[in-house]
């Protein structure tokens, strides 16, 4: 069996990482210190996983090239930070979802029949209905497919009470 080597776990994106090696690699050859990658890429490594910046005795290359980019592997660890809790909401509701009843979901349209009967008696109750939050780009396509019907619907009836007056 062929063992693998184990695999770090980058608080970004692998596409991220790749660019960022990749411009560092590129920024430092055009400047002929190809030699300072590797110590850029460990700089940048430590203080992605601890936030530890370089010492003030480190290598001009190193320091400008690390000082350049950190504004943005900041806003990267933040993204990837935010998309994994996003992620792991999204899964546990799921498995929530599934496991609490196993019944079967309702269709938009249902939820949109619903919505419009509930929104005629709290209409007659005064109270403000609450909007419409798709779970899904699905569930608001079709929402928004039901809408428009409802609207053709009274633009006809209007249309017809029109022509009987």
């Amino acid at each position: 069996m062929k063992k693998h080597a184990p695999q770090r776990q980058l608080p970004v994106s692998k596409n991220f990482y790749a660019s960022v090696i990749d411009r560092v690699r590129g920024s430092l050859n055009l400047i002929g210190r190809s030699d300072a990658v590797a110590e850029t890429m460990a700089c940048i490594d430590r203080y992605m996983a601890d936030g530890t910046v370089p010492p003030t005795d480190t290598d001009p290359a190193v320091a400008l090239t690390f000082a350049l980019l950190r504004a943005e592997l900041d806003k990267a660890v933040e993204r990837s930070r935010r998309a994994r809790s996003r992620g792991a909401r999204k899964s546990s509701a799921a498995s929530s979802a599934t496991a609490e009843t196993g019944a079967k979901t309702k269709t938009a349209s249902e939820s949109a029949s619903i919505a419009e009967a509930e929104t005629d008696s709290d209409a007659e109750s005064g109270a403000d209905p609450e909007p419409f939050v798709p779970r899904n780009r699905r569930e608001r396509r079709l929402y928004e497919q039901e809408v428009r019907r409802a609207a053709r619907r009274l633009t006809r009836r209007l249309a017809a009470s029109r022509t009987e007056v």
